[in-house]
């Protein structure tokens, strides 16, 4: 298996939801937690990157040796500054729809942002929701009506 990571230029991992290395068996947890350690070492010298809630902090924090051998980065909810416009142009470009909706304007940027609270996983789903109700209307393009319809009723499309 190292010989195949290595031919195939693997470098690292990532392991999205995280946090379900809990849902099983405290066996089955010590021994996902042993094969993330052995990853992490000789042979394979993997970069393992988890994404998950705070108990995916609880599984990595319960064995000393894989605490020292991971550094946990807290992501924190996205603030209304720059960083926070640029994605919500970015994650329009994304969205399949006929018209430019500007959601990088500041009253777009307020509305999605209190909606959200600011998490990206919220943002998403808001956006997706008021595109498919953009498309499913004929309009083409979010509107701050459709916003606020997604957040009411995202599945009502």
């Amino acid at each position: 298996m190292a010989a195949f990571i290595q031919a195939q230029g693997i470098v690292a991992i990532v392991i999205d939801e995280f946090h379900e290395l809990l849902l099983v068996p405290k066996n089955e947890q010590l021994k996902n937690l042993s094969l993330l350690k052995a990853l992490t070492g000789a042979p394979f010298y993997l970069s393992i990157i988890g994404l998950g809630t705070k108990s995916a902090r609880n599984a990595l924090t319960y064995d000393e040796q894989l605490a020292r051998r991971f550094h946990i980065q807290e992501l924190l909810p996205w603030s209304m500054d720059d960083d926070f416009r640029s994605f919500l142009a970015t994650l329009e470009k994304h969205v399949a729809l006929k018209h430019e909706s500007h959601l990088h304007q500041e009253d777009f940027v307020r509305l999605i942002h209190y909606h959200s609270d600011g998490t990206m996983d919220n943002v998403v789903k808001i956006i997706k929701a008021a595109a498919i109700y953009a498309i499913t209307t004929g309009q083409e393009r979010i509107t701050k009506d459709l916003i606020e319809k997604a957040v009411v009723d995202p599945w009502g499309y």
